[in-house]
């Protein structure tokens, strides 16, 4: 009675489990989609490259400054006529004849493509990462479907099992070795479900699910050959790799500027034009002595023009500013040019790193793939030897595990082969499959 109530438990509990996994099937792309779109670091690096754009707005205007309007208006008449007025009004713009505003161009315009190759940087570590953790889902969900598959043996076996305890052909002993398979691969199959969980829950937040969202991803698992080489891996890498883009570009902004602080000793224009108009009054009898004159009024309008240069003063220690920014670019220069040595150097061994664990896992996967492609055959068969009294329960039992064992490692060196082909996308900024 004992060993009934225990197999109607295991059979309302993976019930209860295959229940709980009716969930949505979502495609692999989709998944990829969401994640990328809904990721707030990347959001925030799209906001960055704004920023910057807004910077250079600002700044690269073809004028280095904003016309200057002067107004003028003096006049000594207090409390009489008499006196003197003025009235002068003065427009003047400052124009820079030594390229300067290319030059703020060509630097804006680098700091821009700056930044979008830092997003690129995020964009390729955030799609790598998503990757792994949907590798580490893919690999649980096949884990979960082979132990949902030995439990269903088991059950079944278990069910075949009762029927021949009562037709007396076999064994009390077999029948209690069947039952406790049976409950070991429930149990098993119940922690394969939580691992399958965890896996999912760390997948939604990438996509901004609810943690206890629950779904099957579409995708195809079968093993998908890729013929690279290490030497074009090394160079689409120092190619396509946005860490070298994002140093090289600051390298030119920095050039840029060391030609922008340079132009800027070199005088710049500045146009002029005015208009004044002055009134003067005197009594008359000053002038002619003729009282009959109350006063004389004189007036001169005039319209001036006026060019200017601007001439920096280049006094060692009072007014050599522009030569320390000279100084610092030329420096920023020279470690950034270090700083891309250094990185091409550490891409080549990340290459090197991710194509060793590529190759090994590929020659791994290569020979379990042929055993895996006769497994399920062999265990129907075995299931069958068994049935008709070919083998005893013992060795089918045993050889069952160990066939189970096989296509698990199947799915572990599945697994690393995918996961090595991400870090080789990482390493060299290419999607390979």
């Amino acid at each position: 009675m004992k060993i009934k109530l225990i197999i109607i438990s295991i059979f309302i509990f993976c019930n209860l489990i295959a229940n709980s996994f009716a969930q949505d099937t979502i495609r692999y792309e989709r998944i990829l989609d969401e994640a990328l779109k809904n990721n707030m670091i990347l959001k925030n690096e799209l906001l960055n490259i704004d920023m910057v754009k807004g910077e250079y707005y600002k700044t690269n205007n073809f004028f280095p400054k904003l016309p200057e309007l002067d107004f003028v208006y003096e006049t000594d008449k207090f409390y009489t006529n008499n006196g003197n007025k003025l009235f002068n009004l003065t427009l003047s713009q400052e124009i820079e004849i030594a390229g300067q505003f290319s030059k703020r161009n060509a630097v804006s315009n680098y700091r821009i493509k700056k930044s979008e190759s830092e997003y690129k940087v995020r964009n390729n570590e955030i799609v790598f990462a998503l990757k792994s953790v949907l590798n580490n889902v893919i690999t649980s969900q096949l884990k979960l479907q082979i132990a949902d598959e030995v439990y269903n043996i088991n059950k079944d076996l278990l069910f075949n099992s009762d029927k021949r305890l009562k037709a007396g052909d076999i064994s009390q002993l077999d029948y209690n070795l069947v039952s406790i398979e049976t409950s070991n691969s429930s149990v098993i199959l119940g922690k394969t479900e939580t691992e399958f969980k965890n896996e999912i829950s760390a997948l939604n937040v990438y996509l901004g699910y609810e943690p206890a969202k629950l779904f099957y991803i579409n995708v195809d698992t079968s093993y998908r050959p890729v013929f690279v080489s290490l030497e074009n891996l090394k160079k689409s890498a120092l190619e396509n790799r946005s860490e070298i883009k994002t140093k090289q570009y600051e390298k030119l902004a920095s050039n840029s500027e060391i030609s922008l602080f340079k132009s800027e000793n070199i005088p710049s224009l500045k146009l002029s034009m005015g208009y004044s108009n002055g009134t003067t009054i005197i009594p008359g009898d000053d002038i002619i002595g003729d009282h009959n004159i109350t006063k004389i009024q004189d007036s001169d309008k005039n319209l001036n023009f006026g060019i200017g240069v601007n001439l920096p003063l280049l006094f060692n220690g009072l007014f050599d500013f522009n030569q320390g920014n000279i100084k610092v670019a030329e420096v920023r220069s020279k470690i950034l040019e270090n700083e891309i040595e250094l990185i091409r150097k550490q891409i080549n061994s990340e290459v090197i790193s991710a194509y060793n664990k590529w190759e090994n896992s590929k020659k791994n996967l290569e020979t379990l793939r042929i055993n895996n492609q006769v497994i399920e055959n062999t265990l129907d068969l075995l299931k069958k030897g068994y049935e008709k009294g070919e083998i005893n329960l013992i060795s089918y039992l045993n050889e069952k595990q160990k066939l189970i064992d096989l296509k698990l490692n199947y799915i572990e060196i599945l697994g690393e082969y995918n996961q090595s082909l991400y870090e080789l996308e990482k390493a060299t900024q290419t999607k390979l499959f």
